[in-house]
Protein backbone atom coordinates (compact mmCIF):
# COMPACT_ATOMS: atom_id res chain seq x y z
CA UNK A 1 0.00 0.00 0.00
CA UNK A 2 1.51 3.07 -1.29
CA UNK A 3 0.34 6.88 0.72
CA UNK A 4 -0.21 5.68 3.77
CA UNK A 5 -2.87 7.52 5.77
CA UNK A 6 0.13 7.96 8.49
CA UNK A 7 2.71 10.22 9.03
CA UNK A 8 5.52 7.90 8.31
CA UNK A 9 8.83 9.58 8.03
CA UNK A 10 10.06 7.85 11.04
CA UNK A 11 9.33 4.24 9.73
CA UNK A 12 11.41 2.10 7.99
CA UNK A 13 11.98 -1.32 7.02
CA UNK A 14 10.06 -3.76 9.04
CA UNK A 15 7.93 -1.68 11.34
CA UNK A 16 6.74 0.62 7.90
CA UNK A 17 6.07 -3.15 6.40
CA UNK A 18 4.12 -4.00 9.42
CA UNK A 19 1.97 -1.17 9.36
CA UNK A 20 1.53 -1.28 5.70
CA UNK A 21 0.19 -4.80 6.52
CA UNK A 22 -2.02 -3.47 9.25
CA UNK A 23 -3.62 -0.98 6.86
CA UNK A 24 -4.16 -3.61 3.61
CA UNK A 25 -5.67 -6.20 6.29
CA UNK A 26 -7.76 -3.20 8.26
CA UNK A 27 -9.05 -2.42 4.03
CA UNK A 28 -10.20 -5.61 3.42
CA UNK A 29 -11.50 -6.71 6.63
CA UNK A 30 -13.86 -3.53 7.07
CA UNK A 31 -13.21 -0.17 4.86
CA UNK A 32 -11.14 2.51 6.19
CA UNK A 33 -11.78 6.43 5.91
CA UNK A 34 -9.53 9.55 6.26
CA UNK A 35 -10.57 10.73 9.81
CA UNK A 36 -11.78 14.30 8.94
CA UNK A 37 -14.09 14.88 11.86
CA UNK A 38 -11.66 13.04 14.80
CA UNK A 39 -11.42 16.45 16.96
CA UNK A 40 -10.40 14.57 19.88
CA UNK A 41 -7.71 16.27 22.15
CA UNK A 42 -5.20 13.29 22.86
CA UNK A 43 -3.33 15.45 25.57
CA UNK A 44 -6.36 15.11 27.87
CA UNK A 45 -5.89 11.32 28.48
CA UNK A 46 -3.04 10.65 31.54
CA UNK A 47 -1.91 8.17 29.37
CA UNK A 48 -0.58 10.68 26.89
CA UNK A 49 0.18 13.12 29.49
CA UNK A 50 2.83 10.75 31.39
CA UNK A 51 4.38 10.87 28.07
CA UNK A 52 5.95 14.05 27.24
CA UNK A 53 7.70 13.47 24.00
CA UNK A 54 4.23 11.01 22.89
CA UNK A 55 3.27 12.67 19.26
CA UNK A 56 -0.03 11.65 17.56
CA UNK A 57 1.26 11.00 13.57
CA UNK A 58 -2.49 10.79 12.08
CA UNK A 59 -5.40 8.80 12.64
CA UNK A 60 -8.48 6.83 10.43
CA UNK A 61 -11.42 5.81 10.45
CA UNK A 62 -12.63 2.04 10.62
CA UNK A 63 -15.53 0.19 11.72
CA UNK A 64 -16.75 2.58 14.09
CA UNK A 65 -13.93 3.72 15.57
CA UNK A 66 -10.43 6.22 15.03
CA UNK A 67 -7.55 3.92 15.40
CA UNK A 68 -4.31 6.46 15.47
CA UNK A 69 -0.95 5.95 15.14
CA UNK A 70 0.73 7.00 18.30
CA UNK A 71 5.19 7.77 18.73
CA UNK A 72 6.68 7.22 22.10
CA UNK A 73 9.70 9.27 21.92
CA UNK A 74 11.46 7.74 24.94
CA UNK A 75 10.66 4.87 27.45
CA UNK A 76 9.24 5.93 30.43
CA UNK A 77 7.16 4.11 33.68
CA UNK A 78 4.43 4.83 34.88
CA UNK A 79 3.13 3.07 37.86
CA UNK A 80 1.16 0.92 36.54
CA UNK A 81 2.74 0.21 32.99
CA UNK A 82 6.19 0.96 30.90
CA UNK A 83 6.09 2.80 27.74
CA UNK A 84 8.96 1.58 25.25
CA UNK A 85 9.75 3.52 22.27
CA UNK A 86 8.18 3.44 18.60
CA UNK A 87 5.27 3.56 17.12
CA UNK A 88 2.31 2.07 18.56
CA UNK A 89 -1.93 1.88 17.89
CA UNK A 90 -4.27 3.35 19.70
CA UNK A 91 -8.24 3.01 19.29
CA UNK A 92 -10.71 6.30 19.91
CA UNK A 93 -14.54 6.03 20.33
CA UNK A 94 -16.47 9.00 20.42
CA UNK A 95 -19.48 7.79 23.28
CA UNK A 96 -23.07 8.57 22.92
CA UNK A 97 -23.04 9.67 26.91
CA UNK A 98 -20.43 11.71 29.60
CA UNK A 99 -18.79 9.06 31.98
CA UNK A 100 -16.37 11.40 33.74
CA UNK A 101 -13.02 10.27 33.65
CA UNK A 102 -12.12 6.40 34.51
CA UNK A 103 -9.21 4.22 33.82
CA UNK A 104 -10.17 0.31 33.61
CA UNK A 105 -7.69 -2.59 33.70
CA UNK A 106 -7.14 -5.80 34.46
CA UNK A 107 -6.71 -6.10 38.43
CA UNK A 108 -4.03 -7.67 40.06
CA UNK A 109 -4.08 -9.77 42.90
CA UNK A 110 -1.91 -7.07 44.65
CA UNK A 111 -5.34 -4.59 44.01
CA UNK A 112 -7.64 -6.96 45.08
CA UNK A 113 -5.48 -7.34 49.03
CA UNK A 114 -5.50 -3.44 49.01
CA UNK A 115 -9.49 -3.25 48.04
CA UNK A 116 -9.91 -5.22 51.09
CA UNK A 117 -8.34 -2.19 53.45
CA UNK A 118 -8.90 0.84 51.37
CA UNK A 119 -11.31 0.12 48.65
CA UNK A 120 -11.22 3.10 45.70
CA UNK A 121 -12.41 1.18 42.97
CA UNK A 122 -15.57 1.01 42.11
CA UNK A 123 -17.22 -2.56 42.11
CA UNK A 124 -20.35 -3.33 40.80
CA UNK A 125 -22.26 -6.05 42.95
CA UNK A 126 -24.76 -6.94 39.70
CA UNK A 127 -22.06 -8.25 37.73
CA UNK A 128 -19.39 -9.78 40.20
CA UNK A 129 -17.35 -11.41 37.61
CA UNK A 130 -16.33 -8.21 35.87
CA UNK A 131 -15.58 -6.80 38.97
CA UNK A 132 -13.09 -9.63 39.78
CA UNK A 133 -11.56 -9.33 36.19
CA UNK A 134 -11.23 -5.47 36.34
CA UNK A 135 -9.91 -2.88 38.23
CA UNK A 136 -11.97 0.51 37.66
CA UNK A 137 -11.59 3.83 39.06
CA UNK A 138 -13.21 6.94 38.78
CA UNK A 139 -13.41 10.89 39.37
CA UNK A 140 -17.02 10.53 39.75
CA UNK A 141 -18.36 7.05 40.60
CA UNK A 142 -22.33 8.19 40.23
CA UNK A 143 -21.83 9.39 36.42
CA UNK A 144 -19.40 6.22 35.85
CA UNK A 145 -22.18 3.81 37.61
CA UNK A 146 -24.98 4.97 35.65
CA UNK A 147 -22.61 5.07 32.22
CA UNK A 148 -21.15 1.74 32.48
CA UNK A 149 -24.33 0.21 32.08
CA UNK A 150 -24.48 -3.79 31.28
CA UNK A 151 -23.86 -3.82 27.46
CA UNK A 152 -21.05 -1.80 28.29
CA UNK A 153 -19.38 -3.70 30.71
CA UNK A 154 -20.23 -7.20 28.61
CA UNK A 155 -18.37 -5.24 25.62
CA UNK A 156 -15.50 -4.77 27.71
CA UNK A 157 -15.37 -8.37 28.81
CA UNK A 158 -13.36 -9.14 25.58
CA UNK A 159 -10.71 -6.56 26.41
CA UNK A 160 -7.20 -8.31 26.59
CA UNK A 161 -5.28 -8.59 29.57
CA UNK A 162 -2.64 -6.15 28.45
CA UNK A 163 -4.91 -3.45 27.26
CA UNK A 164 -5.89 -0.32 29.30
CA UNK A 165 -9.25 1.33 28.55
CA UNK A 166 -8.96 5.43 29.62
CA UNK A 167 -12.17 7.44 29.33
CA UNK A 168 -12.18 11.40 29.43
CA UNK A 169 -15.81 12.59 29.28
CA UNK A 170 -17.49 11.40 26.29
CA UNK A 171 -13.59 9.93 24.38
CA UNK A 172 -12.56 6.73 25.26
CA UNK A 173 -9.02 5.33 24.52
CA UNK A 174 -7.86 1.83 24.26
CA UNK A 175 -3.94 1.01 24.12
CA UNK A 176 -0.86 -1.04 25.10
CA UNK A 177 2.50 -0.48 25.31
CA UNK A 178 3.34 -2.89 22.33
CA UNK A 179 4.66 -2.76 18.84
CA UNK A 180 2.52 -2.99 16.24
CA UNK A 181 1.03 -5.78 14.99
CA UNK A 182 -1.22 -7.06 12.47
CA UNK A 183 -3.63 -9.58 14.62
CA UNK A 184 -3.89 -7.27 17.49
CA UNK A 185 -4.63 -3.85 15.26
CA UNK A 186 -7.36 -6.01 14.25
CA UNK A 187 -8.55 -7.03 17.90
CA UNK A 188 -8.40 -3.91 18.71
CA UNK A 189 -10.77 -2.43 16.09
CA UNK A 190 -13.13 -5.34 16.56
CA UNK A 191 -13.36 -4.70 20.19
CA UNK A 192 -13.56 -0.50 19.95
CA UNK A 193 -15.88 -0.81 17.36
CA UNK A 194 -18.00 -2.81 19.68
CA UNK A 195 -17.82 -0.42 22.08
CA UNK A 196 -18.86 2.21 19.43
CA UNK A 197 -21.97 0.55 18.04
CA UNK A 198 -23.61 0.50 21.68
CA UNK A 199 -26.71 2.74 22.06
Amino acid sequence: MHNLPFNTLNIFGDELKTLEDICNTLQNKFGITTADDFGIDVKKFDCVNCNANADLNGEIFVNGCYLALMYIANQTYTRYQSYVSGNQLWAFVKLKKDFGRILIRKETLTEKVIELIHPIEIDFPDDKHFSDKFYVVTNDKNKATLAMNWNFRDALMDMHDDWMVEIVNNHLLVYNNRAMDVDEAVQMVEFAGKIASLR
